[in-house]
């Protein structure tokens, strides 16, 4: 399979850094053999796993990002670089997160969706919007925005806030989307958590729309993240059980 050579190639080229601590070699060697069956091929750039569960997309596509950020064509071979950007890191971790949702919880629709601005006419230069992670349930929707940076809060004159255009953005997002102006669209910023010492944890009402801003530990055993995103599915479907138990009574 494709994926696993990709793993492979990532794992032998960590195992030929002189930076890599001995514990984490030892493990990297007894990975090297569980995959003794798996042809070795030169690293070739592929388009993004996007099939298979969520865990496995995800390892794939970090050794996919992990080899474009370590190596670099220099026309006779390669030669190491610099680790990922948040850019390509921030790419991953959305497509994660939908692809998780889509796995364990295809009740729920979960898709990245374009979300059309509450205008009668719209300019022909107004930007797109377009949702991260879109889930609904029930007559309600929650959009999640994922953000990857280093740094997930600002800060000014020494008071740490959130950083104002992710909430601008998530705002617009959620009152497009909520066209029929009843709450029933909420938001959420999701943040990759970084070893800040304060990281972003709100839910609030704005404007008649909720607006959550978390964290999402990805150092984490796979069973706490599981829990976790597992949470976000439980409680958008309690409010859209008690919409309903509202429309009924």
């Amino acid at each position: 399979m494709p994926g696993n050579r990709l793993i492979k190639c990532a794992i032998t080229h960590l195992l030929r850094r002189s930076d890599v601590s001995r514990d984490r070699r030892h493990d990297l060697k007894f990975l090297w053999s569980r995959l003794n069956h798996v042809a070795d091929r030169e690293y070739i750039k592929v388009p993004l796993q996007r099939t298979g569960g969520a865990e496995y997309v995800m390892l794939v596509n970090v050794c996919g990002f992990l080899l474009d950020g370590m190596l670099m064509n220099t026309g006779g071979g390669y030669k190491m670089r610099e680790w990922l950007a948040d850019e390509k890191m921030s790419s991953l971790y959305e497509r994660f997160l939908l692809e998780y949702f889509r796995h364990h919880h295809p009740d729920f629709n979960a898709r990245s969706k374009r979300i059309d601005w509450d205008m009668s006419v719209v300019p022909l230069n107004m930007p797109v919007m377009k949702s991260d992670v879109c889930l609904t349930f029930g007559g309600k929707t929650l959009i999640i925005d994922a953000k990857f940076y280093q740094r997930t809060m600002s800060e000014y004159f020494g008071k740490k806030t959130y950083h104002s255009h992710n909430l601008y953005q998530i705002y617009a997002y959620v009152k497009n989307a909520d066209q029929a102006k009843d709450g029933s669209v909420s938001g959420m910023i999701l943040y990759a958590k970084t070893d800040e010492d304060i990281t972003p944890d709100s839910e609030s009402v704005i404007g008649g729309n909720g607006i959550g801003v978390k964290t999402l530990d990805l150092s984490q055993n796979f069973a706490r993240i599981r829990s976790q995103l597992d949470n976000v599915a439980s409680t958008l479907k309690k409010e859209a059980a008690t919409v309903n138990k509202t429309l009924f009574f």
